[in-house]
């Protein structure tokens, strides 16, 4: 593991344009860690719902700002969202109503459902006025 990857963080404007750099951004500095491409894209995809979800709901006033901290350590890696939009913890949304959904009675709903079942753990917490939004996924090291 490079030192470049090891902590390293990136804050950018609200904005569904600057959601790609902050992909690009992670993708960056998981170069040259041990994590498995499957790992890496539910990393990712995680990342993208957690970004759209703050883009869209976060900041219904006008503009805000987005900041993500990677740490990569031995056996996982950490992002941690921040922001001060509107307080919002995605633990207490309740799972999706499947059938809802499926029957196409109710739209949307199912990211923070896809984001649970793509990482290894989600904490939630508000500081002051921020969100602050802890994902982790575990890797191997192999």
């Amino acid at each position: 593991m490079s030192d470049k990857a090891a902590s390293a963080n990136l804050s950018v404007s609200a904005e569904m344009s600057e959601i790609d750099r902050l992909r690009d951004f992670l993708k960056d500095r998981l170069r040259g860690v041990r994590i498995s491409g499957d790992d890496l894209f539910r990393l990712d995809l995680a990342l993208f719902e957690i970004l759209v979800n703050i883009v869209r709901y976060g900041y219904p006033d006008g503009a805000g700002e987005i900041r993500l901290d990677i740490r990569v350590q031995p056996d996982e890696i950490r992002l941690e969202i921040r922001d001060h939009g509107i307080p919002f913890d995605p633990q207490a949304v309740p799972p999706p109503a499947m059938d809802e959904i499926l029957s196409g009675r109710k739209k949307g709903g199912l990211g923070i459902h896809l984001v649970r079942n793509l990482t290894d753990g989600m904490m939630y917490r508000r500081e002051g006025p921020e969100n602050v939004l802890v994902l982790r996924k575990s890797i191997s090291g192999e």
